[in-house]
């Protein structure tokens, strides 16, 4: 299935949020809801139990934010990944979601674990991948991102660099 893709524009002050992250500098960091971006949308960031910040050239100017958001699509882990480029670390020249497809190496949707499903039962969604990271990691160096999280961002960077029609 092709990913389609959903432009979003970020205005200045949008941009500036999203840049402020940069000081982390490059590799990986597994997020829960108080610290997504405020400009995603409430009632889209409700639906979401983590995401993966994913930070590339962060020391350059054009540095590439990406957010692999998380949620449970009935028995399945279905991502939904975030991507801006900036140019000098504050203004978004690109930025989209995308949603609906496959990546090439590894499965966007994935089922759940009897333990996750058990967790589900027992208390909700909320917080599962904090205290249950995909392979284990909440942070990292780019060179430990999970194999999805790179697909996804992989896909990000190709969507940004095509033009849509």
């Amino acid at each position: 299935m092709p990913n389609f893709v959903h432009p979003f524009r970020l205005d200045p002050t949008e941009s500036v949020e999203l840049g402020s992250v940069l000081v982390d500098g490059d590799g990986f960091l597994v997020v829960g809801p108080a610290d997504f971006p405020s400009f995603i949308p409430g009632s889209l960031a409700a639906k979401f139990d983590s995401a993966t910040r994913i930070i590339s050239g962060s020391a350059g100017n054009s540095p590439v934010i990406l957010y692999n958001f998380r949620r449970i699509d009935g028995s399945e882990v279905d991502e939904h990944p975030f991507g801006s480029m900036l140019v000098s670390g504050s203004i978004a020249i690109s930025s989209s979601f995308l949603d609906h497809g496959d990546w090439p190496n590894t499965k966007r949707t994935t089922p759940i674990t009897p333990q996750h499903a058990a967790y589900i039962t027992a208390s909700g969604i909320g917080g599962y991948f904090l205290q249950h990271p995909s392979d284990g990691k909440l942070s990292g160096s780019l060179a430990e991102l999970p194999a999805s999280d790179v697909d996804a961002f992989n896909q990000f960077i190709s969507s940004a660099l095509t033009p849509q029609t």
